[in-house]
C-alpha cells in the first residue's frame, strides 16, 4: 500500500490561495485488496468492461475519498491523468494476485484462508470436484460451492451442513459468489505455481511455457482420496480431516521417491 495524497488550491476571499488536501491509502497490486474492495472490483468487472466510468468507480469503491471533493477541485484532464492513468490502470495492470485475494472472514461467514491452511483434506476435495463440474458447465453449483466453502463465525466445516447454508448464498448477488469461485481459483493456482509441491504440480519445461500451464486442476484429488484411504492417515473419516497441506505434502514426498534416479531403469 501507498500513501496518496491530492492537493488543491482554492482562492480565499482576500485573493489567497488556500492549499486543501485530501489523504488515501491505495494498493499497489491486486492482491492488497480488503474483501469488500475486491467483491466491488468483481461486481464492476461483471457489470461492465473496464473503461473510464467505471475506473473512477473503482478509484472511488478502493480510495474512500469523497466523490464531491474529489471531482469539485479536480480539473477532468487532471483527474485522468493522476487518478485513471496514474493509479487504476497500473493497479489492473500488476497482475500482482499470485498469493490470492483474502476473503477469509466475510459477512458473518468463514472460509478460505490466503494459503488454505485452515481447510481440511475432505472439505478442499469436496470443493475442488463441485470446482471442476462448475468449470464444465455446471453453473448452478455455485451456491453449493460458496456454501461448502464458507460456515459461520465459530462452526468447524461439516459436509452434512453445507445445505443449511444455501438459502444465504441464494440470496446474495451473483458478484459476490463470483469473487468467491475466482479467490479459490488464484489461491489453487498460487499453491501449484509457486514451488510448495514441485513433484505434484510440476513446473513446464522453458520452451514449453507458453504453450503450457501449471494449474493444480489438472490433478484428480477424487482418485488420490481413493489411493490414500487406509494408508498412512488411516480410514477415510480420519483422512478427511487431515489438513490439506498434511496430504499435499506427503503425497509430494512419496513422488519424490518414485523418481526412478539417473542412470537406472
Amino acid at each position: 500500500m501507498i500513501d496518496v495524497e491530492f492537493k488543491y488550491e482554492k482562492p480565499s476571499g482576500e485573493g489567497f490561495q488556500v492549499i486543501r488536501s485530501t489523504k488515501f491509502r491505495w494498493p499497489e497490486s491486486l492482491d492488497e485488496l480488503t474483501a469488500d474492495q475486491y467483491v466491488r472490483f468483481i461486481e464492476l468487472l461483471e457489470k461492465q468492461q473496464l473503461e473510464d466510468v467505471a475506473k473512477i468507480n473503482l478509484f472511488f469503491a478502493i480510495s474512500g475519498c469523497s466523490k464531491w471533493f474529489v471531482l469539485r477541485r479536480m480539473r477532468p484532464d487532471e483527474f485522468k491523468t493522476q487518478v485513471i492513468h496514474g493509479l487504476v490502470d497500473p493497479l489492473l495492470e500488476s497482475n500482482s494476485m499470485k498469493e490470492g485475494l483474502m476473503m477469509h472472514a466475510f459477512r458473518g461467514m468463514v472460509g478460505m484462508d490466503q494459503y488454505f491452511s485452515n481447510f481440511t483434506w475432505g472439505q478442499f476435495c469436496l470443493v475442488d470436484a463441485y470446482f471442476t463440474k462448475y468449470q464444465q458447465g455446471l453453473t448452478d453449483l455455485l451456491d453449493s460451492i460458496c456454501a461448502l466453502i464458507y460456515v459461520p463465525s465459530g462452526n468447524q466445516f461439516d459436509a452434512e451442513k453445507a445445505d443449511d447454508y444455501l438459502t444465504f448464498w441464494s440470496e446474495q448477488a451473483h458478484y459476490l459468489k463470483r469473487a468467491v469461485l475466482l479467490n479459490f481459483s488464484m489461491i489453487k493456482r498460487f499453491i501449484a505455481e509457486d514451488g510448495w509441491y514441485p513433484k505434484l504440480f510440476p513446473k513446464p519445461q522453458a520452451e514449453k511455457a507458453l504453450e503450457a500451464s501449471v494449474t493444480p486442476k489438472d490433478v484428480d484429488y477424487q482418485e488420490l482420496t481413493i489411493g490414500l484411504s487406509g494408508g498412512p492417515f488411516g480410514p477415510r473419516e480420519l483422512l478427511d480431516r487431515e489438513p490439506v497441506h498434511n496430504v499435499l505434502k506427503y503425497i509430494d514426498m512419496q513422488l519424490s521417491k518414485s523418481k526412478p534416479k539417473p542412470g537406472k531403469s
